[in-house]
Order: C-alpha cells, then sequence, then structure tokens
C-alpha cells in the first residue's frame, strides 16, 4: 500500500464486506460465503455469465458486484448485489451501470437484454436487496475516506520523523 488514498479504498471495501454481512442477517439470510454460495449464484445463473451467457464451467470467471463495492457506488458483498460474470464481461464493465452494460453486450438483441434483465431483477428482488440502504451509506463510506487519509498520513509523518531522528542520530 502506498498512499493514504490506497489505504482507504482498502478500509472502504472492507468495510463494505462486512456490512454486507451484516445486511444479509439482517435480512434474515446467512450470510454470503464467498467459498460455498457462489455454486448457488451459478446455479441460479444456469452457469453462465449474467451478462453475455457464455457458460462459466470452462473458462474463468469473477463474482461481480451489480452496485460496484467503492465509495462512489457503495455495494455491498451481499445476497442480491453479487453475480457470476466471465472474466470478460467483469474486465469491460468496471464501473458502469450494469444495466447500460448489458445493453451494451447484448447490443440490439432486446429479446436477449429482456431475459437477462428480468433474471438480474429478479434475483436482486429474490434478496431484497435495496439501492436506498446503499445510497444513505455513502455518507459513512466519505467519513471513512476521509479520516482513514489523516490517520494515514499522520503515521507516515511520525515514521518520517523517526527515520530523520535516527539519520541524525547515525550520520
Amino acid at each position: 500500500m502506498s498512499s493514504p488514498a490506497q489505504a482507504s479504498s482498502q478500509a472502504i471495501r472492507a468495510l463494505l464486506r462486512k456490512l454486507g454481512k451484516l445486511y444479509d442477517i439482517k435480512r434474515g439470510l446467512k450470510p454470503f460465503s464467498d467459498n460455498k454460495d457462489i455454486y448457488v449464484l451459478l446455479r441460479y445463473f444456469d452457469d453462465s455469465c449474467c451478462y453475455c451467457g457464455k457458460n462459466l464451467l470452462n473458462c474463468e470467471w469473477d463474482k461481480d458486484h451489480l452496485i460496484p463495492m467503492n465509495k462512489d457506488s457503495v455495494g455491498l458483498h451481499s445476497w442480491g448485489n453479487i453475480v457470476p460474470s466471465c472474466k470478460e464481461c467483469n474486465g469491460k464493465r468496471q464501473k458502469k451501470d450494469w444495466v447500460l452494460f448489458l445493453k451494451e453486450i447484448t447490443g440490439m438483441k432486446s429479446e436477449v437484454f429482456n431475459q437477462r434483465k428480468i433474471k438480474i431483477d429478479t434475483y436482486v428482488s429474490q434478496y431484497n436487496y435495496s439501492l436506498s440502504v446503499t445510497l444513505e451509506l455513502a455518507i459513512l463510506t466519505n467519513q471513512l475516506q476521509i479520516e482513514v487519509s489523516e490517520i494515514v498520513s499522520k503515521l507516515i509523518n511520525d515514521k518520517m520523523q523517526e527515520a530523520i531522528d535516527l539519520f541524525d542520530k547515525y550520520l
């Protein structure tokens, strides 16, 4: 980790993972487990990328967050926000809105777009994942970013002073 900004980003991702577990529990769900529950997602999405439909059984794939896990989007690592995605779609999507990306991937095939969007919307609804919660959490993540940056900057400055004192002692 080379900067306060990177430390802040990692802290925000850690917070969103922990909040995701708490959010699952508050909704009466078992917290999402990366190692076990990904197979539930694969089964729900017919072992396919939720965006392009590519079969994921014989290729590299990722878990994607419909609402990204970052300080701007504030998606949680929880049921209803995690979907299976092929590496190619995950790499192309980045921070794009998932609906706009789905339109981009399906091109002019409105029937394919509608089928995949309905499948994803049904999945989100099934787990009662609320966009409203993530919008309000943005206040917390912004505060965390500022606080972590300040703390890391202070720690770096303190250690720099200790190093200067050491240099003065030996040089």
